[in-house]
């Protein structure tokens, strides 16, 4: 088991990257003439300035249980590894908008292989949505 708030603490030390920076990773990494080092160098850049996003995510899906949380984190990281091989520069869009897509469908698939009975995602998704209602109505006196 790894020390959590060391690692939380390893990966907000990363800067964020503004647009300019990502589009010019992005285009680094996608380019036919970068060199494999020039390549690798730019994917992890990206990977690393964006690990805080799955590691949010995995917290808010783990609700608490520990070993689920550190799960949950690695299939993240998974999406985002996943989703800089299929993301394009030429669209409009932030990295992370897209990878934020690939990041929710590794976590949601790791916790549909966690229970006993399989769940459809959506249907996961769609009680999610309801419990978070519930909370919001649970906190108004």
């Amino acid at each position: 088991m790894m020390d959590l708030s060391f690692y939380y603490d390893l990966i907000c030390k990363q800067p964020l990257l503004t647009k300019e920076q990502e589009y010019k990773l992005l285009e680094t990494y996608h380019s036919p003439e970068s060199t494999p080092r020039e390549k690798a160098k730019a994917r992890d850049v990206l990977i690393h300035s964006n690990l805080r996003f799955a590691f949010k995510r995995a917290k808010i899906l783990s609700r608490g249980n520990v070993d689920q949380f550190e799960e949950l984190i690695s299939a993240g990281n998974e999406g985002l590894l996943a989703a800089i091989d299929k993301f394009k520069p030429s669209k409009d869009v932030r990295f992370l908008t897209y990878a934020g897509w690939w990041v929710r469908q590794r976590q949601f698939k790791l916790m549909a292989g966690m229970r006993l009975v399989a769940v459809p995602i959506w249907k996961q998704q769609l009680a999610s949505r309801i419990m978070k209602v519930v909370e919001t109505f649970e906190d108004i006196p």
